[in-house]
């Protein structure tokens, strides 16, 4: 029997494929260090409210009439003017915390 050593992240990097050597736990460990290596280096985007409510289900209407409540409230960055946009990251880790939680709805919003 030959011992296989474990990829290191920056293996995974370079090969993506040899993650399915991983445990699936590490592997998750593992994907969770990549997202956050990634959100550090990535600029956060400003997104509309057509386009933050596209990437969560629901209207912009209905995004824009509770911007000021939970959880829309952390999703709001300050633009210096008039317009309203919205935290691309937020709302991503907003949907990752939400996996495999009932989806937000029209109602709720």
């Amino acid at each position: 029997m030959t011992l296989k050593s474990v990829p290191t992240l920056a293996e995974i990097l370079a090969e993506p494929e040899r993650m399915a050597e991983l445990h699936p736990a590490v592997r998750e460990e593992m994907r969770q260090k990549i997202k956050a290596i990634y959100l550090e280096a990535a600029p956060d985007r400003l997104l509309t409210a057509q386009e933050a409510a596209r990437l969560l289900g629901i209207t912009d209407q209905t995004l824009y009439k509770r911007r000021h409540q939970l959880p829309f409230r952390g999703w709001v960055v300050p633009t210096g003017t008039r317009l309203v946009r919205f935290s691309e990251r937020a709302i991503h880790e907003y949907l990752d915390s939400m996996r495999g939680k009932p989806a937000l709805t029209e109602a709720e919003a």
